[in-house]
C-alpha cells in the first residue's frame, strides 16, 4: 500500500514540496496555446493514463491478495436485489454524494485552480484548463480509491479504530497538496469527513463524482468570464 501510494502521487507530490519551498505563486510552467498545446497535451495526457492504469492495476492486486475482495466492493458494498433495499441505497448515494460535494466546496482551501501555471489572460486560463481538464477528471478516479478505499478497507480489516483511520488518511491527503500551507488544514478535515462518509456507508463512488463536480465546477468559474 505505501509503494502504491508512492508510485501514483509522487509527481504531485514532487510539485507540491517544490511550490511550498518556493511559495504557492510561484510558476512552475507557462501556460501552453495554440502552437503548443498538443505538443504539451499529449505527454501529459499519457501521463496521466499511465497514473491512472497503475493505480487500478494496484487496486486490483491488493484487492485480490490481500483483501480477498472483488474490486467493485471497493466503490460500493453488496447489496440486495430487493426493490426496497435499491430503493435505499439510492438515497443514501445521493445523500453521500450531497454531502460529500458540500464538503469539499466549504473546506477546499481557497486558491488558484491552476496553481503553478501562468495564467494571466483568459485566454491562458482557458488553454492551460484544457491541458488541466483530464488531470480533474483521473485525479478524483485516483486519489479516492487509494488515499480513501483501499486505505480503510486495510485498515479496517486491521481491526484499527476510525479515529485512527482518520488521521492516516487526512495524513495521506496532505501529502501532495502541501502548497496550500497553513490553510491545508481544512483539506485534513475534509479528508477525515469524507473518511467518516465512507466508513459507515460503504459508497465511494459518490465521493468520487462529488470530487469530479467539484473540480468540473473550479474550471467553469475560471474560464467563463
Amino acid at each position: 500500500m505505501i509503494l502504491l501510494y508512492v508510485v501514483v502521487f509522487s509527481v504531485p507530490a514532487t510539485n507540491s514540496v517544490v511550490l511550498l519551498l518556493n511559495g504557492a505563486d510561484v510558476v512552475l510552467f507557462n501556460a501552453p496555446g495554440g502552437d503548443d498545446f498538443w505538443a504539451r497535451a499529449l505527454p501529459a495526457w499519457t501521463l496521466r493514463a499511465c497514473v491512472l492504469a497503475t493505480a487500478f492495476l494496484g487496486l486490483l492486486m491488493v484487492c485480490r491478495t490481500t483483501l480477498l475482495i472483488p474490486v467493485r466492493e471497493v466503490f460500493t458494498p453488496r447489496h440486495s436485489t430487493d426493490a426496497q433495499a435499491q430503493s435505499h441505497r439510492r438515497g443514501q448515494q445521493w445523500r453521500v454524494f450531497l454531502a460529500a460535494f458540500l464538503t469539499i466546496t466549504a473546506l477546499t482551501p481557497p486558491g488558484e485552480v491552476l496553481g503553478g501555471y501562468a495564467a494571466d489572460t483568459p485566454v491562458d486560463a482557458a488553454w492551460t484548463a484544457l491541458l488541466l481538464a483530464p488531470t480533474q477528471l483521473t485525479g478524483p478516479l485516483v486519489e479516492e480509491p487509494i488515499a480513501m478505499g483501499l486505505l480503510v478497507l486495510l485498515l479496517r480489516a486491521a481491526r484499527r479504530p476510525l479515529g485512527e483511520v482518520c488521521a492516516i488518511g487526512a495524513l495521506a491527503k496532505v501529502g501532495y497538496h502541501l502548497y496550500y500551507g497553513l490553510p491545508v488544514l481544512g483539506l485534513a478535515v475534509m479528508a477525515a469527513i469524507l473518511i467518516w462518509l465512507y466508513w459507515r456507508t460503504g459508497q465511494l463512488w459518490p465521493i468520487v463524482l462529488a470530487h469530479i463536480s467539484y473540480n468540473a465546477v473550479a474550471f467553469l468559474l475560471l474560464v467563463l468570464p
